[in-house]
């Protein structure tokens, strides 16, 4: 059984430079006897996405082992999947926890396109809210949506810019 080790906000964020472009957020928030469950939100540059540089944002639920190799760790973005990993009292915390991460992410890269995506093809309007939080997080940071639809694969996507300082 997981049981929470989610501290209250700020939830100690860090950024790491992983160098390249690259930057992620890393909180633990949950554990078992052998297993630690952690919330991961990344900014990577890319240029499969955009005419001019790019970064993506994208979060994830990671589990890992916490003594050795024994435990195959695994990282996914489905909600069913992440569920079983995350005690209930918590679950409405996530989002919060992914919100700071973009955050800190975006004070620390300053990217001047931002892109996110959603996992799911054609994603039920109750769905979204999720990703409205993070559109209004990055419009508080001076970031303003540019485009946004659906990718050729039915997934809805935001691509926002950064307005001059």
């Amino acid at each position: 059984m997981f049981r929470s080790i989610l501290k209250p906000s700020p939830f100690d964020i860090e950024v790491d430079d992983e160098g390249a472009g690259y930057a992620t957020v890393q909180v633990a928030i949950a554990q078992d006897d052998t297993r630690i469950v952690s919330v991961v939100c990344e900014v990577a540059n890319t240029n499969d996405i955009c005419d001019e540089p790019c970064s993506e944002f994208s979060f994830s639920i990671d589990v890992v082992g916490l003594f050795d190799d024994s435990i195959e760790p695994f990282r996914t973005q489905d909600r069913n999947i992440a569920a079983a990993y995350i005690p209930q009292e918590i679950r409405s915390s996530v989002m919060d926890v992914v919100g700071a991460g973009l955050m800190a992410l975006l004070e620390y890269t300053k990217p001047a396109l931002l892109y996110w995506v959603t996992k799911d093809r054609a994603p039920p309007e109750k769905a979204l809210p999720k990703y409205y939080l993070l559109r209004d997080l990055a419009q508080t940071l001076g970031y303003a949506v540019e485009t946004e639809g659906t990718d050729p694969f039915g997934r809805r996507f935001w691509l926002m810019r950064r307005n001059p300082d």
